[in-house]
């Protein structure tokens, strides 16, 4: 069996890692979210930490230029891209639906539903997949004050 430790919204708070570098696990997945708004240079340094293969995908409240720092780094960017390992295909989708905080990794539903057209031709379907994204789905656990604020996009290619 293979462990893996699933990371989101560190919203820059590296501090709290500690807490998880003496468990033993395999892998290390981030879900967005690794900064908040910025600063970008700490970020390498934080992840090189896991000792560990590192996956990750930027979340809306990582600036886009996040994407050039975890492609220079020994982490793995996932974000428009996919990656078998074994009989498991993980496919990535950083940023998220567009929101009315104005953060600065939103994309369109348009964009997304383009993105994932074409990452998810690359799935298996004798495999498992995963998707990993930092938005929810339209409908699933994405509510804030009230209304839904997931992906439409994300909802039809998950269902």
């Amino acid at each position: 069996m293979t462990d893996v430790l699933l990371l989101a919204d560190l919203h820059g708070n590296y501090g709290k890692l500690d807490a998880f570098l003496s468990y033993d696990y395999d892998a290390v997945i981030i879900a967005g979210d690794i900064t908040n708004f910025g600063p970008l240079e700490p970020v390498d340094s934080v992840l090189s930490r896991f000792e560990v293969p590192c996956f990750a995908i930027p979340g809306n409240c990582d600036p886009r230029e996040i994407i050039d720092v975890l492609e220079r780094s020994d982490t793995v960017c996932l974000h428009n891209s996919w990656i078998s390992l074994g009989n498991l295909t993980i496919a990535g989708l950083g940023g998220s639906n567009e929101t009315p905080f104005g953060t600065p990794f939103e994309l369109t539903e348009e964009e997304i539903d383009r993105e994932l057209t074409r990452i998810v031709k690359y799935m298996d379907r004798n495999v498992h997949n995963v998707l990993l994204s930092h938005a929810p789905p339209y409908g699933v656990l994405d509510t804030v004050d009230g209304n839904h604020v997931g992906s439409r996009s994300i909802r039809k290619h998950v269902t």
